[in-house]
């Protein structure tokens, strides 16, 4: 799970498929009428706003769930009384947020620092293009604190649908999924 304040009035909740097994929720049974996954969201709220320090009580609070890979995003917003009223429509996201890393040394420091530091590391591909790197994150979101430790090493890339095409075309697969983590596993073993 991670946990990341996006402004003063936006958090967002990442949740793994572990999370979700451990929580024991189900995507598409979660709401609020459903007295555990109300239980679960009242407790993933509380503790958004103690690790985010966003004072959630007394203000309207809107919770959006979006799927990923056996796992889900929770984008929380908080409302002001004046701007309740307002609706905010998910876009579907056409990008694929990625890092090119110009040498394996790059690419297998990263890994290794990101796996040590316990980062949310998951749903993650691991392609070679024309002597380079490329890892493709399989949702539309990147943690500002996974950019970062990965941009250290590499270059970030939001990829096009075209550009994410291309590199299934002219690359060649390494890793299909986890290539974080089990990259970082390997390395600090």
């Amino acid at each position: 799970m991670h946990i990341e304040r996006l402004d003063k009035a936006k958090i967002i909740i990442s949740l793994c498929s572990q999370d979700m097994q451990d929580f024991c929720l189900n995507f598409e049974k979660m709401n609020f009428q459903d007295e555990h996954s109300r239980v679960v969201m009242m407790r993933l709220l509380k503790l958004a706003s103690v690790k985010t320090g966003i004072h959630m009580h007394g203000r309207t609070v809107v919770v959006e769930a979006l799927p990923f890979d056996g796992g889900c995003m929770l984008l929380v917003t908080l409302l002001d009384k004046e701007k309740s009223k307002k609706v905010y429509k998910v876009k579907r996201m056409e990008e694929h947020p990625a890092v090119m890393f110009s040498d394996a040394e790059k690419l297998l420091s990263a890994a290794e620092a990101v796996y040590l530091r316990g980062a949310c590391m998951h749903l993650n591909s691991l392609w070679l293009v024309d002597d380079r790197y490329y890892l493709v994150m399989d949702y539309p979101y990147m943690s500002t604190l996974l950019k970062g430790m990965l941009t250290e090493f590499g270059s970030y890339l939001p990829l096009s649908v075209a550009q994410m095409s291309r590199i299934k075309e002219r690359g060649r697969l390494l890793v299909a999924s986890d290539a974080l983590r089990i990259i970082g596993c390997q390395m600090s073993s």
